[in-house]
């Protein structure tokens, strides 16, 4: 991942500012994952969402790809869940950013795959998947997502 670093930190920091000039409220949900899975923040709203700098956002280890697309979509779900219905979002967006090089997870890439395809011809999801070798769409795909 640390090869495309500028481009991760640009395309999240683009993807925020297209948001913020979006109408309505959202909030975002950041993870980052390498060999670990982090919550970063939750439910920040999106007008003040940290951007991604080098103080904030260095690629390091292996990367556990289906762990983290895993763990944010069901602990999405479960957030949303939570709240009632008034409260709940009109849209739910999943964007992942990687080199789509899977290699660290515990997570199966069918569970994955699961959870994505409920989530969407059910709930309405989007995903998007934006990788930076010639693996991405492949990947993508093997997931239930577009690239």
């Amino acid at each position: 991942m640390s090869s495309i670093e500028e481009d991760t930190k640009g395309g999240f920091n683009s993807f925020l500012e297209d948001q913020r000039d979006e109408e309505g409220d959202a909030t975002v949900t950041l993870y980052d994952f390498n060999t670990n899975v982090d919550l970063v923040y939750e439910e920040y709203p999106v007008v003040d969402a940290p951007k991604l700098d080098s103080d904030t956002y260095t690629p390091s280890g292996r990367t556990s790809l289906h762990d983290a697309i895993y763990r944010a979509v069901t602990e999405t779900a479960e957030q949303i869940n939570a709240t009632g219905p008034a409260e709940q979002p009109d849209n739910v967006i999943v964007v992942v950013l990687t080199d789509g090089k899977e290699n660290a997870s515990e997570t199966h890439q069918e569970r994955v795959r699961e959870q994505v395809e409920v989530r969407r011809e059910e709930h309405g999801w989007e995903f998007l998947f934006i990788g930076a070798n010639q693996d991405a769409a492949l990947t993508a795909e093997n997931m239930g997502m577009d690239c």
